[in-house]
């Protein structure tokens, strides 16, 4: 643990249930220190951003000066290692360690029939599942246990088991390779450092063209393959601006997880992020007859808008477990509320807003951070789009105040200067240098450099803090209206996409001047 707030950020993640379980498992102790050790922890759980100073307050008097430090260190590990033990029996790759290490175990003892039971157990599921580093590790041991008995046509067995090892060892290299390629593409895609141009296109095309997303489908590959695959070609046409072929790459991608449904159930968040992704570009493409239809399959009924989030919808996927219906409840009042946005039907989408808020707080620490994030974006820009600014601040506090992720960084930098705009709107008093250079600095501090788009807000807010009458501000909206507009013509515009907030900006910016007018 090296930066002071890693022990912050890892309670924030914790969920309601792992607090629980940690509280439990730490009541086994038999340290006389614990209940101290316990208040830290609630102590650091109540607060909104990390304060150590409280900590020494309450806790460090008296004490050696590494006191804090030392507590912060045995809290840190104790919670992780109450993680690794937390719902141990419900994961498939501790159910394979499990079997695995009993075989070893039993193997030790000589008991090499018992042994060999696990391992038949444990390459079924590697089997099944596709783990096939575990399967690697499993046929090494039966190979062993083979070796120690006696079996009549020993050659051969050991031929096959040589084998499925090697191919094992083949599909696992190959899926390493695809997904280091599909992490590279999607870095260049994150980044604000690599440049859109010819370089760029040339990066996309080299990954679009490696020898493994290129190889035919001749012979029978593994889900894994197929899927990275599909994930790089749509991931490539996006980035290049054929939406048309990632929609139908992004439709494949569904089809193929559809297709599995061992695979699917055992990754339900994967399977709902590939639906997710395709009901965005059906979005972007206007296809909404397209996107209404698959929304209604999966999930149920779109319109009218439930009363609440507990209600029958009525689609395929019924989520078993409270994890699952998490899942469920954020991606499709994401989808949901992203519809009506893009179909302009804001009375809708003011009634999504209180059941997305009570989902949030009956699922809290179960929704994903970026999902949460992207959810109350979408709120703002609703609410900044009516011209609520109130209830849009009140949104955009819960971005600023409430992130503890480094997930979706664009989303949070937009976010505060989307806080600047409304604080303009509601009392321009309140918008003075020292908060435009605080926003500068947040900027600044969680980005590797600033955008164009950002330092051209900046810019502009910065201005009207200083102009002193209504013609010098209409000017100075003008101005920044016709500086947001290259960023919206740009050429390469449409096949790279545009810094969130672009466009909602640039429409407050018509209607300021349309007002003035």
């Amino acid at each position: 643990m090296r930066a002071k707030t890693d022990l912050f950020l890892l309670i924030k993640a914790l969920t309601p249930a792992e607090i629980r379980y940690f509280k439990l498992h730490s009541g086994r102790q038999s340290r006389s220190d614990e209940k101290t050790y316990l208040e830290v922890f609630d102590a650091i759980k109540d607060m909104n951003s990390y304060d150590e100073q409280i900590l020494r307050r309450r806790f460090g008097s008296g004490k050696s000066p590494n006191y804090i430090a030392e507590i912060k260190r045995y809290l840190y590990r104790r919670i992780l290692r109450a993680l690794r033990s937390f719902d141990d029996t419900r994961s498939l790759r501790n159910r394979l360690q499990s079997y695995i290490e009993s075989a070893r175990l039993l193997q030790r003892k000589s008991l090499y029939r018992q042994a060999n039971d696990f391992l038949q157990k444990a390459k079924a599921l590697a089997r099944e599942f596709e783990h096939y580093h575990e399967l690697c590790e499993i046929l090494n041991l039966e190979s062993l246990s083979v070796l120690a008995t006696t079996t009549p046509d020993l050659p051969l067995v050991l031929e096959e088991i040589g084998r499925e090892r090697r191919q094992a060892i083949q599909w696992a290299q190959d899926i390493i390779e695809l997904r280091s390629v599909y992490e590279l593409m999607f870095s260049y895609a994150r980044s604000r450092l690599v440049p859109r141009g010819a370089q760029f296109d040339r990066m996309i095309d080299d990954c679009r063209n490696h020898p493994l997303v290129q190889r035919s489908d001749e012979e029978e590959q593994p889900f894994a393959l197929q899927l990275y695959r599909l994930l790089i070609l749509a991931l490539a046409a996006q980035l290049k601006g054929e939406f048309r072929l990632t929609l139908q790459l992004r439709r494949e991608i569904v089809t193929l997880w559809e297709n599995n449904q061992h695979l699917q159930k055992e990754s339900f968040t994967d399977y709902l992020i590939a639906l997710v992704n395709y009901l965005d570009m059906t979005l972007r493409l206007e296809r909404f007859d397209e996107f209404q239809a698959e929304y209604e399959r999966v999930f149920g009924d779109l319109l009218p808008v439930p009363t609440t989030i507990d209600a029958p919808a009525g689609g395929e996927l019924i989520p078993a477990t409270p994890d699952e219906r998490a899942e469920v409840f954020q991606n499709e009042w994401h989808l949901r509320l992203l519809y009506l946005l893009n179909r302009r039907l804001d009375e809708q989408a003011l009634e999504c807003v209180p059941r997305i808020e009570e989902g949030l707080q009956v699922y809290e620490g179960k929704i994903n951070p970026a999902r949460r994030l992207t959810m109350c974006y979408n709120v703002v820009v609703l609410y900044f789009s009516m011209r609520n600014f109130r209830e849009g601040l009140h949104w955009t506090a819960i971005i600023c105040s409430r992130s503890f992720t480094e997930q979706r960084q664009d989303i949070q930098n937009t976010s505060h200067i989307l806080r600047l705009i409304m604080e303009w709107e509601l009392e321009p008093k309140r918008l003075d240098e020292d908060f435009i250079k605080l926003t500068r600095k947040y900027l600044k501090d969680h980005n590797d450099s600033l955008l164009a788009f950002e330092r051209t807000c900046l810019m502009y807010l910065r201005k009207l803090c200083f102009s002193a009458d209504k013609r010098q501000r209409d000017r100075i909206y003008s101005n920044w209206r016709n500086n947001l507009s290259t960023f919206l013509n740009a050429p390469k515009a449409k096949s790279e996409g545009r810094s969130f907030g672009l466009r909602e900006i640039f429409d407050w910016l018509e209607w300021k001047l349309a007002r003035g007018a």
